[in-house]
């Protein structure tokens, strides 16, 4: 008797080639970029700025357009085990965030006093005509306050759901690719 429809199950055979190889090839690639690209971060300051290498490439900052630079905790919810409590982080004119690699509390003792050895850089090196700016103190706060939304949704039940559904969702495919 031949099964038809949804009576068949689905077995590794019977997917296309190239469902194969990519669930074989997304992951893997993925891997092999993290473990490339995790060393490589730096941060790293002279008298133009800060150079920033993150995964996929070096961005400069000039000091004249830094708006604030801060030592900010982690909250306790997304803190694991080998991960940083203390993150430092420059902001810019328009409110963004860029995170500073390498100055927190796991490759640094002191991550606060790296902080506050940055901002004096920065003090002495953001040109005699530099004045602080209320507008981008007003959008810093506003961005804080978008993140923390933002956290809060997320660590509530939709995103629990959420990620549920993606865990739920790899499994049900990992079965079918590789059954």
């Amino acid at each position: 008797m031949k099964l038809r429809g949804r009576d068949r199950m689905a077995t590794a055979e019977r997917l296309p080639v190239w469902f194969r190889v990519t669930a074989f090839v997304l992951p893997t690639a993925f891997v092999a970029f993290a473990a490339y690209a995790r060393p490589r971060r730096f941060t790293a300051l002279d008298r133009e700025g800060i150079s920033v290498r993150g995964p996929l490439r070096v961005r400069r900052l000039p000091w004249a357009e830094l708006r604030d630079v801060r030592a900010e905790s982690v909250r306790e919810r997304l803190q694991t085990a080998g991960a940083p409590r203390v993150q430092a982080y420059v902001y810019l004119a328009d409110g963004k965030r860029v995170l500073l690699p390498c100055v927190d509390d796991v490759e640094l003792v002191a991550a606060r006093t790296e902080v506050a050895f940055i901002r004096s850089v920065w003090a002495e090196l953001r040109g005699p005509g530099w004045q602080p700016d209320p507008d981008a103190q007003v959008r810093i706060a506003r961005a804080v306050a978008r993140r923390e939304r933002r956290l809060r949704a997320l660590s509530g039940w939709p995103g629990r759901l959420a990620a549920a559904a993606v865990v739920g969702a790899s499994i049900v495919l990992s079965l079918i690719a590789f059954g």
